[in-house]
């Protein structure tokens, strides 16, 4: 049996965030030195880091899941296993249904949908167990039997 490699995006993320990581740690012991040592040098090197730092994360936080990787840092969270699409729908599943505007029968529409989304990824039953429950209480109950 061979070992399923990451998607490219997934390096991608995590490489992006360490360098996020290695900035921002970076920032802080530039000030330090910096104040320590009167070197105006390292003042504006901490700023330009602090100034990478920003955008790393503002790039990272829109496009990379940083939010994500921040909770699942330094190992792999269940989640990671998931498909990106699997998990986004499924979030925007659960995203709609607690919206207020959300009417019985749209509702119902999102159940039905997400009863086919766990067909298909039997996975996101032990990730998204209490958001799948205050969706669709008896697909759980359906499966654990």
């Amino acid at each position: 049996m061979y070992r399923e490699l990451n998607e490219s995006w997934k390096f991608i993320g995590r490489f992006f965030y360490i360098l996020y990581l290695a900035c921002s740690a970076s920032v802080w012991i530039l000030l330090v030195i910096g104040f320590v040592h009167s070197r105006g040098d390292f003042l504006v090197g901490a700023a330009l880091m602090a100034f990478l730092a920003a955008s790393l994360k503002l790039y990272g936080s829109t496009y990379l899941d940083f939010t994500r990787l921040a909770e699942s840092f330094p190992f792999e969270s269940q989640q990671d296993l998931l498909p990106r699409t699997v998990r986004d729908e499924a979030e925007g599943l659960f995203k709609n249904f607690s919206a207020e505007h959300s009417q019985w029968q749209y509702r119902q529409e999102l159940r039905m949908r997400l009863a086919e989304l766990v067909k298909k990824e039997p996975l996101l039953l032990g990730i998204y167990s209490e958001e799948i429950y205050s969706v669709h209480p008896n697909l759980i109950a359906k499966m654990k039997v």
